[in-house]
């Protein structure tokens, strides 16, 4: 077990570095609330969360 724990720690930690970082962190509430960003842009919904999408992004409708 102790051995597995610590295969799994090293490889996490040697993958870490390949990571990126979150380069937009107020767009992560509305990737959590479902919304969808094609080609980098925000894909607004046909629906009444419209508003909601728009306010958190900083758009106008």
């Amino acid at each position: 077990r102790a051995a597995g724990i610590a295969m799994a720690y090293k490889l996490i930690e040697a993958a870490q570095s390949k990571w990126r970082a979150v380069n937009a962190p107020h767009l992560v509430k509305l990737v959590r609330d479902g919304a969808t960003f094609e080609k980098g842009k925000l894909a607004l919904p046909d629906s009444e969360c419209v508003e909601v999408f728009c306010q958190a992004a900083g758009v106008d409708e």
